[in-house]
């Protein structure tokens, strides 16, 4: 019974630090509206409706925020932008406005790395 209230209470710590961390991190930052329609897990986020049909929920998701909307999948932040108006945003923006290394350290990876992926 311990060991339970032990793991609980360190899950309770780590979630707590988790929101309280993504909250300095993001306050005074005007950021896109965070999608929580339909299936939405704590810890998981939308990951089971991202993970069942990822372009089902994207437009659906589209439909109540519009071209540009995040969603919070397996404790990270995805942001969406639908459309050659929102990805010309992207391309425009200033680094400070809006970073596109973070972007890249996250999808180049992947195609220069020597590993197949199959």
């Amino acid at each position: 019974m311990r060991i339970v209230v032990a793991v609980a209470g360190v899950g309770g710590v780590w979630l707590l630090w988790k929101r309280l961390k993504q909250y300095l991190e993001y306050r005074g930052r005007k950021l896109p509206p965070v999608y929580r329609e339909g299936l939405h897990v704590p810890l998981l986020g939308a990951a089971l409706q991202f993970l069942s049909d990822p372009l089902k929920m994207a437009r659906r998701a589209q439909d109540v925020h519009g071209d540009i909307f995040t969603v919070y999948v397996l404790g990270k932040r995805l942001t969406f932008m639908c459309g050659p108006d929102a990805q010309e945003n992207f391309c425009r923006a200033r680094d400070d406005e809006l970073s596109q290394q973070q972007a890249y350290n996250v999808s180049v990876p992947p195609f220069t790395s020597p590993l197949v992926y199959v």
